[in-house]
């Protein structure tokens, strides 16, 4: 009898780990799909920045035109893919987010990609070096070679592209084991 309730409480113990794992990973799941919607909106976002910018007296460049309909394309099938969980495709989402990372403006350099925009952890070194957070919507790809250098240098990480990126990761990682058993 002490032999048949001890397989009892291991087999429920059991049972509880594997639906606790399982609702974790839908959890995970769900976190990718709102990544996918985000990467979805930064497709029109980026778009309709896009459009403003043709239609504006200021113009855009045939480079610009090409690289934002990179973008445009990149951030909608990466968003697609993982708003379907399509796992194998998950890498693109993951490189998009990559891409997003770092920002820096140095010299007469101004570099930054962002899908709708991002929380920025900023290294800033002017007449003094500072160290602050900065949040803010700027869909698109900005490259400024600027005649004149800046009177200050900084370079932002994106700790909303490393969040997502960490997302992407676990649900990878966390299908994967879920296969191997």
């Amino acid at each position: 009898m002490r032999e048949y309730s001890s397989r009892n409480v291991e087999k429920e113990i059991n049972e509880y780990r594997v639906n606790r794992e399982r609702e974790e990973f839908k959890l995970a799941e769900k976190r990718v799909k709102i990544i996918g919607v985000f990467q979805m909106i930064a497709a029109i976002a980026i778009l309709a920045s896009l459009l403003l910018n043709i239609f504006s007296d200021s113009g855009v460049s045939l480079y610009s035109v090409i690289l934002l309909i990179i973008l445009i394309g990149l951030n909608a099938f990466a968003g697609y893919t993982a708003f379907k969980e399509m796992h194998r495709w998950y890498w693109l989402s993951i490189l998009n987010q990559s891409f997003q990372i770092i920002s820096i403006s140095l010299g007469t350099l101004i570099i930054n990609y962002s899908g709708i925009g991002g929380i920025y952890l900023v290294f800033e070194n002017g007449v003094d070096f500072n160290v602050g957070l900065n949040a803010n919507f700027s869909p698109g790809f900005i490259l400024y070679s600027l005649n004149d250098e800046l009177p200050f240098s900084s370079i932002s990480i994106d700790l909303l592209a490393l969040v997502f990126i960490s997302a992407l990761l676990t649900v990878n990682s966390e299908r994967r084991m879920g296969a191997a058993r």
